[in-house]
């Protein structure tokens, strides 16, 4: 699962503790996209009949081709809308917190039975929560 992800991974082991250390090609400042293709990009995730993984894709795509305060805006209008694990974890690295009310709402909506989606959530919230302490003036 973790083979060809992109990121070179370092892991220590002594004794029963285990450290992973992730590394992440730096990325160069870029252009941004012509509007067209900013829409056509952004389209699956403003369409109310888009499926779940359509919107996954296209938030993926958005994400790695801009960076931008336009991409920011269309990602919080998703995760205003519909839930989105990839859209919220996009923000919550960016330090979005106006993410976190949504993060919050989807957190209390999880099932019983869903463990995956409870530990993914917490950890996006908590993420986020450490952005927002970062961003209050001391």
């Amino acid at each position: 699962m973790l083979k060809n992800d992109g990121i070179r991974r370092e892991c220590v082991a002594r004794g029963r503790t285990t450290v992973t250390v992730e590394h992440w090609e730096s990325r160069r400042p870029a252009a941004l996209l012509d509007e067209a293709r900013f829409e056509e990009l952004a389209a699956p995730l403003e369409a109310e009949d888009s499926t779940p993984d359509a919107r996954h894709e296209a938030v993926q795509r958005l994400a790695d081709a801009e960076r931008s305060p336009r991409v920011t805006d269309v990602l919080l209008r998703l995760v205003a809308r519909k839930p989105s694990l990839m859209a919220l974890r996009i923000l919550s690295e960016w330090g979005e917190v106006k993410a976190r009310e949504f993060c919050q709402r989807d957190l209390a909506a999880v099932k019983p039975g869903h463990a995956a989606d409870l530990w993914a959530l917490t950890a996006l919230d908590r993420r986020l929560e450490a952005w927002q302490s970062l961003a209050r003036p001391t």
